[in-house]
């Protein structure tokens, strides 16, 4: 386990962060892709306090999703056994600024998104299926990654999957193992 060091957290990146809670939906998604992650989480910030995706809303409800900040959702505290991979992307100051903009976006008509569930049809088809702000989570880290001139894959945002991000040659792996060991240390 690669351990996080302080100076390491850096001024222009941003933080992709993999993880599997280790519910029953998360084992459900795992017999489909074959993949130890199935969520995947943005960050701003090297103090791991606004974790963005599109998840559950409620932490101990799975059926109602959104854009939520995992930080306050608790979903990490709901779920303490939740192993996570943590990966850098190294940015510029405009398209860190930029991506902060969309966030902030995302946050203020937080209730105008709703999770994009058919769009998981279109992934298991191989046919990307775009609904006007509905997301799920890979979909949104790529989406907005690319809509501010990130673009990592060859493939439609809605067809990303979690994994994918972890055989991207941009990202540097900086922690694997434990949330909670995770949240100690930064």
């Amino acid at each position: 386990m690669e351990m996080i060091q302080r100076e390491n957290m850096g001024k222009r990146c941003i933080y992709i962060m993999l993880s599997d809670t280790g519910t029953l939906l998360t084992r459900a998604i795992r017999v489909y892709t074959h993949q130890q992650y199935n969520h995947i989480s943005m960050v701003l910030d090297g103090d791991f306090d606004q974790i963005y995706s599109f998840g559950r809303v409620k932490a101990n409800n799975p059926f109602i999703g959104g854009f939520i900040n995992e930080s306050e959702t608790k979903i990490f505290d709901v779920f303490d056994e939740t192993t996570c991979t943590i990966l850098k992307l190294d940015v510029d100051d405009l398209t860190y600024d930029n991506i902060t903009e969309s966030i902030r976006t995302f946050k203020e008509d937080r209730d105008l998104y709703r999770y994009n569930l058919i769009g998981y049809i279109g992934f298991i088809i191989n046919h990307p299926i775009k609904r006007q702000n509905a997301y799920f989570c890979s979909q949104f880290v790529s989406e907005t990654l690319e809509r501010n001139g990130v673009k990592l894959f060859n493939k439609p945002p809605e067809l990303v999957l979690p994994s994918d991000f972890l055989e991207c040659d941009a990202m540097t792996r900086i922690y694997s193992g434990k949330f909670s060991q995770f949240a100690e240390i930064v």
